[in-house]
Parts: C-alpha cells; structure tokens; sequence
C-alpha cells in the first residue's frame, strides 16, 4: 500500500500546507510510501512531490490510496479522481459559500461556486471515505448524501508547539503591547468579506462610545486586491468613525512576530462568519488568551465548553465582553484555563497524532482484506 497526498498547493505558513506536511511525516515514519502531489509546490519541508507521469500510473493501482484535500476548485485534482481505480480519501477542509464574494469578486464567487459544485460531484464517488476537520464539516457531507460511516473527524494537524518551542518572540513588541495602557485585542485571519472585519470596527467604535480610548485591536493577515471593494470599505468606516489609533492592521509577518502578539495582547476576538475549522482559535488557547467570538460555523464547536460565543451580532455588547474580561482577572482567568484544557485534550500534537496514526493503521489493516 502506498499514499499520494493531492492539493492544488502545498505551501508553508499555511493552515492546509501544514496539514499535508504532519500527514506526509506520520505516513513515513511508519513505514509506508509516501508522496505529495500538487499543481503548485512552495514547501521548504523534506517532501517529495510526484511527477505527474508517474501519478498517472501509480493512481491505477488498486493498492495505492490517494488523500485528496479538498479546500478549493480544483480541476486538475477531480480529473485525476476520475482516471484513478484506487482507494481515495477526501480530507474536507470546507469551501467558503460564494454568497460571501458576490458584491467584491465575481472571480471569486465563481472559483467558490464551482467548488461547492464540485464537492457534490466529488462525495458521489464510491470510493471515497472522509475525514472532516470539524463536526460543523461532516455535517455538510452527510446533508449531501454521505454514508455517516464512511465519515471521521480530525481536526488539522498544525504547527502551533512548533512555533513555542523553537521561535523566539520579539521583546520589543511584546512590551509595547503589555506596556501601552490598553486593552490590546488580537484576530488573525486573511482581509476577507467572510471574516467580520466590518463588525470588528463597529465593536471598536462601541467600545469608544461608552468606555475610553484605550483600546488597541491588531489585525493581522494579508489584504487581497481581488476583494478591494472590501479593503476599502473597511478603510471608509475607520476613517469616518476616527478610528485609526484604535484598529491596525499588519498585514503578514513572520511567525516571530505573530508569536510576539499572541504573546503581548490580552483577547482574541473573533467575528468570523464562516469557519470549517480555525486554527487561529485554538493558537491564541494555546498562549492561554480569552477569545470572545460570534457562533458562527464550526466556531464554537472548536473553542469548545465554557467559551464565549455570541449568537447574534450586537456591536455594543460584544464591546461591553471585552471590557468586563479585560478588567475582571477572576473571568479572564477562568476562560484562560478552560481554553487551555480543551486545546490540551483535543488538539495537541500528540492528540492529532494518536487520532491519525490509529486512522491509519485502521484504513491498512482493513486493505488487507480488500
């Protein structure tokens, strides 16, 4: 038996890309043969990317199994599911509803539809079992049809103890935010329609209206052109609002930097619409941050028991949340600790490992028999 691990792109400092990598390592170090393949390879990590010649081969092997991760329209990886006779398994990482795009994109909302599209052709295919990262995941594919049986959930594997133990955090950083007299609030996340940063600037205002003006949210992910309409919509409402020494924006930087803010600032806020899983909710329980976040998706199910997580969207009172957890030590030290256990007991490295490697040895031993 041998594994082929598909996406459209495997890079690092990504949240897929990170997923494939701990995949590839578990697979090899039991034993097995292991590949990737993808259409663009941006990894600096010890793994082998598969000629495409070769795949072709290989995928019409009934002993090979190929791991699709399927997170994105992706015409190439459904052609190759269909020439393939071979074991598949599909790890649905979710698609974002084109709904979100259709006042900034129209590529968007046209790469989002067909990838939706393409996951009710995909789950058609007897062959395929499913790993979902979340329940709020699985729950899609069975509203699709799914076998319940032919379904598993384990969340993405990560790099966040990687990142502790061997990235130092700039000092510098950490003492402005711990030494500036505010309450600094952090979310990560790509400038996206789907991941609240419009609310996040009404909750800032709120906050203004009825405390004070110390209080600092740093948002850090990439802007995208493609959504400029979004970008600049954003701006319009800081500017209007004078919010521009409350809200920050970073853009991308370097994980020694993002550990500084995980570090330094004192609440994760996160008003996202949309999540198949997020992986920045459980990085800012592992720095043993509070999160205050909106119900949204599989954002709940993630930050687990005893979080705050709003049904409805109110500007005033989310900002009223965060100014009680940032100035009640009782409170905020209790979300700390029940953050901390369900990232210990859910999603740790060795948790993801053990789950995965039992996956595995499962998935081989029934191969046997085919």
């Amino acid at each position: 038996m041998e594994f082929i691990i598909l996406h459209q792109t495997i890079s690092d400092g990504d949240a897929i890309g990170h997923d494939i990598q701990e995949m590839y390592k578990i697979i090899k170090s039991k034993g097995i043969n292991v590949w990737v393949f993808c259409e663009n390879f941006l990894s600096t990590e010890d793994i082998f990317n598969l000629d495409y010649e070769i795949l072709k081969k290989k995928i019409k092997e009934k002993s090979t199994v190929l791991i699709y991760h399927h997170s994105i329209y992706w015409k190439m990886g459904e052609e190759i599911i269909n020439q393939s006779s071979c074991r598949l398994i599909m790890k649905y990482h979710n698609i974002t509803p084109p709904y979100f795009f259709e006042n900034y994109s129209e590529n968007y909302t046209r790469l989002t539809t067909l990838g939706r599209e393409q996951t009710k052709r995909l789950v058609r295919n007897p062959r395929f079992s499913f790993l979902s990262d979340s329940e709020y995941n699985n729950k899609e594919l069975i509203d699709l049809g799914v076998d319940t049986e032919k379904t598993s959930i384990l969340a993405p594997f990560h790099k966040i103890e990687i990142l502790a133990s061997l990235i130092k955090e700039q000092e510098e950083i950490v003492s402005l935010l711990k030494n500036n007299g505010c309450i600094n609030v952090l979310f990560v996340g790509r400038v996206a329609p789907n991941k609240g940063h419009l609310n996040i600037c009404h909750v800032v205002d709120s906050y203004r209206k009825f405390y004070d003006e110390n209080i600092k949210f740093w948002i850090i992910g990439g802007y995208d052109q493609e959504v400029n309409l979004y970008n600049q919509e954003i701006e319009n409402l800081i500017q209007t609002n004078q919010l521009v020494n409350n809200i920050i924006f970073t853009n991308k930087i370097s994980a020694e930097t993002l550990k500084s803010f995980f570090v330094g600032c004192d609440i994760f806020l996160c008003l996202s619409e949309h999540e198949g899983f997020g992986v920045p909710l459980i990085e800012a329980q592992f720095f043993e941050k509070p999160i205050v976040a909106l119900n949204r998706a599989a954002v709940k199910e993630t930050i687990g028991k005893n979080q705050i997580a709003i049904d409805q969207f109110n500007s005033d009172y989310l900002a009223s949340v965060i100014h009680t957890i940032g100035n009640d030590q009782e409170i905020y030290d209790y979300l700390v600790l029940q953050g901390s256990n369900n990232f210990k007991s859910r999603f740790s490295l060795k948790v993801l490992k053990k789950r995965f490697e039992e996956y595995i040895d499962n998935y081989v031993r029934i191969g046997e028999y085919i």
